[in-house]
């Protein structure tokens, strides 16, 4: 938003001899309404600038700063890997625009740079690098299953805030907007995907955090790899493909396969892909075997984070935000929640900053503005 440049207009009006009450007068307005000028928090309308020039006889450029240009990336992740379409690349820069006007309701305590990689490349030794850095930074042992609760923390020290949000089986799996070149972030979580898929794309999403300097394809290819080594280290790699190559039949190796992913609570797929690259790069023979009937078979026993937060996968709005808040934080609700009582914002703003229905979006601002 455009603001007024205080420190010039009131160093003028002192030299006139004008207080703030006097202009109010002048300009037929309230006294807050010219101190909430000056203080940044509105901006005058074109008829009052025009009348401030000519009382303080100071150009516009003199006394008016211009709105800074925010630089914004964002990107969907689709179910199956489906390219967006022209509405969903529409909804996008819906809901980014949204965001934009809610963004100042988010501070992080801290001055630290995000850590960002230098020079990120989809290299296996450099990709396994950089998720055993990562595991040791967020606590979890390089060859244990990583906790949920530990990356989702981790993501806060990223200037980082979870969006949790209900939008079907069916719908898309992750939404990223990054603000100035990922000096705030927004990840989008579909609740009603399985826990395991969850959990890949916010390993995911942390990639395109860590590497803002890839795009395209490349950035894909990045973050994809990242959530792999991460899920699924290349020493647990390296162990099964060890019990793999000598396992009797296809049937064993499948049962290898799906074991490790429940105990790492992690899709089958990641597993195999993980056990392909770590042959690959020790020249191995990578073992041939069709793991994806065997994979939807298993997943089709994996709950939804939504069925394990709210026991259901419709759930009412205290429920909602009650569980989400108490998973992820409580930075989107509180900072939404202060913008609509602030700003006295109706549900269109809850709607579009959401991508959800407008009679969801009632509920939610509801919820949010009286409790």
């Amino acid at each position: 938003m455009k603001r007024l440049n205080s420190e010039v207009l009131e160093s003028r009006l002192a030299e006139l001899g004008l207080s703030q009450s006097a202009i109010s007068e002048r300009l037929g307005c309230s006294r807050e309404a010219v101190s909430q000028w000056m203080l940044g928090k509105s901006f005058p309308r074109p008829k009052a600038l025009l009348e401030l020039s000519s009382i303080t006889g100071l150009p516009f450029g003199r006394f008016v700063i211009p709105e800074a240009k925010v630089s914004t990336n964002y990107a969907f992740r689709t179910n199956r890997n489906v390219k967006p379409n022209a509405e969903l690349r529409e909804r996008a820069e819906d809901m980014t625009a949204g965001l934009l006007l809610v963004r100042p309701y988010f501070v992080f305590d801290t001055s630290f740079a995000l850590p960002i990689l230098a020079e990120p490349r989809n290299e296996y030794p450099y990709v396994q690098t950089v998720a055993k850095e990562l595991r040791d930074a967020i606590g979890c042992p390089r060859e244990a299953p990583a906790e949920e609760r530990k990356i989702i923390g981790y993501f806060d020290r990223l200037r980082t805030i979870f969006v949790p949000v209900l939008w079907g089986s069916s719908g898309p799996n992750a939404f990223h907007v990054g603000f100035d070149n990922n000096a705030v972030n927004f990840v989008y979580l579909n609740l009603q995907k399985r826990i395991s898929d969850v959990k890949y794309w916010m390993i995911h999403e942390l990639g395109h955090i860590l590497s803002p300097s890839l795009s395209d394809a490349r950035a894909e290819e990045f973050a994809e790899s990242l959530a792999g080594a991460f899920l699924f280290p290349e020493p647990a790699a390296a162990a099964l493909y060890k019990r793999i190559v000598s396992a009797p039949t296809p049937a064993a190796f499948v049962v290898l396969v799906i074991e490790a992913a429940s105990i790492y609570g992690i899709s089958p797929i990641t597993v195999w892909k993980e056990i392909g690259r770590y042959a690959s790069f020790a020249s191995e023979r990578i073992p041939e075997l069709d793991m994806y009937g065997a994979a939807a078979n298993y997943d089709k026993t994996v709950k939804t984070l939504a069925e394990i937060l709210f026991e259901e996968d419709q759930p009412s709005v205290e429920k909602y935000v009650t569980d989400t808040r108490s998973w992820f934080g409580s930075r989107f609700f509180d900072g939404l929640g202060r913008y609509l009582r602030e700003k006295k914002k109706g549900p269109s703003i809850v709607q579009q900053v959401l991508g959800i229905s407008m009679s969801d979006a009632k509920g939610v601002r509801d919820y949010l503005v009286h409790g």
